[in-house]
């Protein structure tokens, strides 16, 4: 008999959340200093399906992305210990939401724990254009709804239907820098690049692996350029563009609760 009204009552909250009725905020959260030796992340690294947030040893620059969902070269300003003091957090929403709303609550806690004031300004950087090189070699998709990538990572790069929008966004995260669409290509398509590992960044830009750690017997591979304009007719060449930046205005090192 109770079910029912427990639908009710989340269709309500849901329907409120989406108008903004209602601030979004977390129905129970847990942020501290993390008492952790190493730097490694740990916990799941962004939502999980319920909205539920679990990191351990974490920056505020890293709760900053996930909440503004952007990635770290994009966030600038504050003072230096934003990307030197960690934390562990868990925090969970009310009720299951996606990622939009579970987003829009940690943005709430940031502010009331860190006391956290951000804003958006556009500013010239140094980009990546990605462009057309060789039109015979891009694979148009036969699928119609877009897909996405099935291995990322490892110097491997592999997808059906896929925008080239979002191809872009994925080669940010793989060489830490903006990357702009320009091929002007609106379809989907299919993508299998392979690349030495040493082009491969962690989120700060750091070289996963460089040439000069490998073995004198295994081979170095091609670049991830040379795989893109090879094997994906598509190029991807250095200057300066516009972006979007979320300037950090003020925050206070220690959260005021748990």
């Amino acid at each position: 008999m109770s079910f029912w009204p427990i639908i009710s009552v989340s269709f309500v909250l849901s329907a409120a959340l989406a108008t903004g009725q209602v601030s979004p905020n977390f129905d129970a959260a847990s942020l501290k200093r993390s008492d952790s030796q190493t730097s490694a992340i740990g916990g799941f690294v962004g939502f999980r399906s319920t909205g539920r947030v679990t990191l351990r040893n974490v920056t505020l620059r890293d709760l900053i992305c996930l909440a503004y969902d952007v990635p770290r070269y994009k966030v600038a300003g504050g003072p230096n210990w934003v990307e030197v003091a960690r934390y562990d957090l868990e925090a969970k929403p009310p009720m299951p939401v996606g990622a939009a709303e579970a987003g829009k609550m940690l943005q709430n806690l940031l502010a009331e724990r860190f006391k956290l004031r951000v804003h958006n300004e556009e500013r010239t950087a140094f980009t990546y254009r990605l462009a057309i090189a060789d039109r015979s070699k891009i694979h148009i998709s036969t699928n119609t709804s877009e897909g996405s990538f099935r291995r990322m990572g490892g110097g491997e790069l592999k997808g059906d239907a896929i925008s080239m929008s979002r191809l872009a966004r994925t080669l940010e995260g793989i060489i830490g820098a903006p990357v702009l669409d320009d091929t002007h290509l609106m379809g989907l398509y299919d993508f299998d690049l392979r690349w030495a590992d040493e082009m491969a960044v962690d989120d700060s830009g750091v070289p996963l692996r460089r040439s000069d750690d490998l073995a004198p017997d295994e081979p170095r591979g091609v670049s991830l350029f040379t795989a893109l304009r090879s094997e994906a007719g598509l190029k991807l060449s250095p200057g300066k563009g516009k972006i979007t930046m979320t300037i950090i205005d003020q925050a206070t090192r220690i959260p005021d609760t748990n």
